[in-house]
């Protein structure tokens, strides 16, 4: 399991305000129940409460990127989410597609295909990426 990723670009030491962390969690099996969020701003990725800014030790976070406050949490990001993020950043649907980037899960793994497909991406890339969209809908991955 990936703890950690980020698609944000990271501050420069010195650049903005400081972000405080707070411990990490000791075990793996304490990391695994925290829970992700993703920036609606910025889109970018916290892993946990600990990735993100918190003006107080008693605050709710804050996006560490852009300071924005409109986070949705993993258990809330569903296909709708994900195709929203995509059309703000395609960028990130192709690499998922391609496997440079590592889904979070099969559902935003799912809305990278989706989305390739109803912008019509998929048949302006690489061959096979309208070949792999095809066989998607043939076997009911994603909607034609």
């Amino acid at each position: 399991m990936t703890i950690f990723r980020s698609r944000a670009t990271p501050r420069s030491e010195g650049e903005g305000r400081s972000v405080e962390t707070y411990p990490s969690p000791t075990t793996t099996e304490e990391a695994e129940m925290q829970e992700g969020y993703t920036c609606n701003d910025c889109y970018a990725y916290h892993a946990n409460d600990n990735q993100m800014y918190h003006a107080s030790e008693d605050s709710g976070g804050f996006c560490a990127s852009c300071s924005g406050d409109d986070l949705t949490p993993d258990s809330e990001q569903d296909m709708e989410h994900f195709l929203q993020v995509f059309e703000k950043q395609p960028g990130i649907a192709i690499l998922i597609a391609e496997g440079v980037e590592k889904p979070r899960s099969e559902e935003e793994f799912l809305a990278a295909w989706q989305y390739l497909h109803n912008s019509g991406i998929a048949y302006r890339l690489q061959g096979w990426f309208g070949r792999r969209c095809k066989d998607m809908i043939s076997i009911g991955h994603i909607d034609p």
